[in-house]
């Protein structure tokens, strides 16, 4: 019988990021991830302050600093290439629609307003 050996140590630490929604998760994300990612569909801009709280509180759990967890967010939509009539989410509100000056309001309003720092179109 042959056993598989782990290979050589990375030479760097492998940043682990999580993908979670429920309160107990983001803890951990705080107590033990270097980010999380959330998405646009699932998780509403009106959620992303509770779930950085959820976040911090974890981390202030495990002794870290909370500005070292990365902040991801997955957007979904379309960029309008000229001004029309709709420059807001969809009908369904599952995905964001309109010009370039719409997107880059928005996602400078998450960077600044809820610590998202890095954004996935």
């Amino acid at each position: 019988m042959r056993f598989i050996r782990p290979g050589p140590k990375p030479a760097h630490k492998i940043p682990i990021w999580i993908g979670a929604r429920g309160p107990r998760i983001l803890r951990l994300v705080g107590r033990m991830g270097d980010g999380l990612f959330a998405s646009y569909n699932y998780d509403r801009p009106e959620n992303l302050a509770a779930a950085n709280q959820r976040i911090d509180e974890g981390a202030a759990q495990a002794g870290r600093d909370p500005s070292e967890i990365r902040r991801g967010y997955n957007l979904m939509g379309v960029i309008e290439l000229c001004s029309g009539e709709k420059s807001a989410s969809d009908a369904e509100g599952k995905n964001l629609y309109g010009v370039t000056n719409y997107w880059v309001e928005r996602i400078l309003n998450w960077y600044t307003e809820f610590r998202q720092d890095t954004f996935i179109f």
